[in-house]
């Protein structure tokens, strides 16, 4: 059993869970900078290294708040992402889910959009 790797704030918690593939965000998140993201950061991209062509959630429902810091900081992840693809595979995705109703999507056959 792979280990949960966590950054933990005062009123955030971000938890990568190797064996799900996913990355939890919770609670509220008022970084002021993006140096004070780097960790989150990285945590990012050893999520998306571990998951070795698998698919990794970024999960976004016990998020209460985010500032632009670090919706700037989750873009650059998602647009980084995606330019590391192999665009040889048959088909390929990145979903962004925040409930229900709203998803945020890239795919090999349709590029950005949110639905």
């Amino acid at each position: 059993m792979l280990a949960v790797e966590q950054i933990k704030g005062d009123e955030y918690t971000v938890e990568h869970d190797p064996g799900a593939h996913t990355v939890t965000f919770k609670g509220t998140i008022r970084l002021q900078t993006s140096d004070d993201y780097l960790p989150m950061t990285q945590l990012l991209q050893a999520a998306h290294d571990s998951a070795a062509g698998e698919r990794l959630s970024l999960d976004f429902r016990q998020l209460q708040f985010l500032n632009s810091s670090g919706i700037s900081t989750i873009s650059k992840f998602v647009i980084g992402a995606a330019s590391r693809i192999s665009f040889s595979s048959t088909w390929w995705a990145i979903t962004i889910s925040t409930g229900s109703r709203s998803r945020w999507a890239i795919s090999r056959s349709s590029g950005p959009r949110f639905r």
